[in-house]
């Protein structure tokens, strides 16, 4: 009864003041389309977030391995906290906030201690590789 009674006088007071209803329809419109531009982001994250929490794929203290390119390769690290918004890991880097969207694009998986020993042992073939090759052309 009171909200009919607070929308009865607003109502009264714009036609006092020769605001139409077709205007405040128009306002109210334009608004929530740039409210619901602005907080797309926001809410990709907030829905990923409710879809992770609710799924489970990794829980607080579990070594995870994230595979995707978007995030600039393979990351492996411990999941320090699952919010809402974003997902802490603690990296050999540092901690990493990553948002609930990017990981929902993401493929994480658990990380088993021969795929972290793997990219350490890979990277001095490699570069002696490429040194031998710029060695070939010289």
């Amino acid at each position: 009864m009171q909200l009919g009674g607070y929308l009865i006088v607003a109502f009264s007071v714009f036609d006092l003041i020769g605001v139409g209803l077709q205007h405040l329809l128009v306002g109210s419109a334009v608004t929530g389309v740039i409210l619901g531009l602005a907080a797309q982001p926001v809410l990709s994250n907030l829905f990923a977030g409710l879809v992770l929490l609710f799924s489970r794929p990794y829980v607080t203290g579990e070594r995870v391995r994230v595979m995707s390119g978007a995030l600039n390769g393979p990351l492996t690290g411990t999941v320090v906290s699952a919010g809402l918004l974003y997902t802490m890991l603690e990296t050999d880097d540092g901690p990493l906030n990553i948002p609930n969207s990017a990981l929902m694009a993401s493929a994480v998986g658990p990380a088993t201690e021969e795929e972290e020993a793997k990219p350490d042992e890979a990277e001095p073939e490699t570069q002696g590789a490429a040194a031998g090759a710029i060695g070939a052309v010289d």
